[in-house]
């Protein structure tokens, strides 16, 4: 009776929780449990990102082989983006984006979530909280040849980095959508402003 149930009636049917909640008390799952979920939204994601996946967890981890010495206009044909269609799609281009590395390389990419830490949401202050944690942003050209080498990535969450473009700092987000021929693709979008609690940003190790 419940596969019927869509989305927009969620959270109506008390009878529907109520068995969730009994299945959850068989294996220990008791007020002090939900009670954790429902202050936390960020072990809620992880709860929900594990059984979403297969009651697996999601890898953080990639190996990424960049050449630098691609434009920022070839990276978006081979991983086949599309721009989001915002004022600063303009700004995702060789023109705005300096590469600092030459030749290829393979670099290790791992996804992060700043848990909790809300004040660290602005791009400005999760550029200076990651060499704190032992990181560094990834580049953009990491970012999108991560985004193309592993494309089943994007189910699920969308990626990031902190970056500055233009005279800009914002976040440069990776993610998939659904476009009006009813397709689904990649989707890249420069953003100048906070980062979504979800987002998953894409970090090296220093």
């Amino acid at each position: 009776m419940h596969k019927d149930m869509v989305s927009s009636d969620f959270g109506k049917e008390l009878r529907f929780i109520g068995e969730v909640m009994l299945t959850g008390a068989k294996i220990g799952a008791d007020r002090e449990f939900w009670s954790k979920l429902q202050l936390d939204r960020y072990l809620f994601r992880r709860v929900y990102d594990f059984v979403m996946n297969g009651g697996h967890s999601l890898p953080s981890c990639f190996k990424v082989r960049v050449d630098y010495s691609l434009t920022i206009e070839e990276l978006f044909e081979r991983g086949d983006y599309k721009y989001s269609g915002n004022t600063f799609d303009t700004w995702i281009s060789s023109e705005w984006i300096q590469v600092d590395c030459h030749g290829v390389e393979e670099v290790e990419i791992e996804l992060i979530q700043l848990e909790g830490l809300k004040q660290y949401f602005y791009a400005e202050n999760v550029l200076k909280e990651l060499p704190a944690r032992g990181y560094r942003a990834a580049t953009p050209h990491e970012l999108l040849s991560l985004g193309w080498q592993h494309p089943d990535l994007h189910l699920g969450r969308t990626i990031g980095i902190p970056c500055k473009l233009k005279d800009e700092i914002g976040f440069l987000l990776l993610g998939k959508d659904k476009y009006t021929d009813g397709t689904i693709g990649r989707r890249c979008v420069f953003l100048p402003h906070e980062l979504g609690p979800t987002t998953w940003i894409a970090t090296v190790r220093l």
